[in-house]
């Protein structure tokens, strides 16, 4: 007969512990996602998909990390990857929804990036030849006096990505 212990350890975040953030996607984007997010293509099935990243956001948070599920769209992540100059992979789909977690915390305009992990360096919000382009288009419409600065744009793409949901 097994023994069992009448007592429940509890561990505790330590103070300077990072909140992980989990992305989360609609049913009718995971076959997309099967095709552009390296790593997508181990679940047969987007309830294999939710099972197992339950399952993570569940252990970590028994292990005592601060974490959060987020919303995204796929549409918006490969937007996202592409001007942040990343691959798709699962990774980089969580710093996006971090990113997006930020931001929509952060209404007022001042720094909105999700904070980095362990010394990695943050990704770009607007890649500036994405923004050259974009500032061209513009040009041709005279619809402003002066052009917006990278920031301004950065912001517009970031309240674009985070009203998908």
């Amino acid at each position: 007969m097994a023994a069992r212990s009448n007592t429940l350890k509890v561990i505790r975040p330590p103070r300077e512990a990072l909140e992980i953030v989990f992305a989360t996607i609609d049913e009718r984007e995971f076959a997309h996602a099967r095709k552009i997010v390296a790593g997508f293509r181990r679940w047969e099935s987007f309830d294999d998909f939710v099972s197992e990243r339950d399952g993570q956001f569940i252990g970590s948070a028994c292990a005592g990390q601060i974490v959060h599920q987020v919303d995204v769209s796929i549409q918006a992540f490969e937007a996202w990857a592409l001007h942040a100059g990343v691959s798709t992979s699962i990774k980089a789909l969580d710093a996006f929804a971090a990113q997006i977690r930020a931001f929509r915390l952060n209404h007022d305009g001042r720094d909105a990036r999700a904070p980095s992990r362990g010394g990695e360096t943050r990704a770009r919000t607007a890649a500036p030849e994405l923004y050259q382009e974009w500032l061209e288009t513009l040009a041709g419409l005279d619809m402003l006096s002066e052009n917006p600065s990278i920031e301004v744009y950065a912001r517009l793409l970031m309240e674009g990505w985070a009203e998908t949901y």
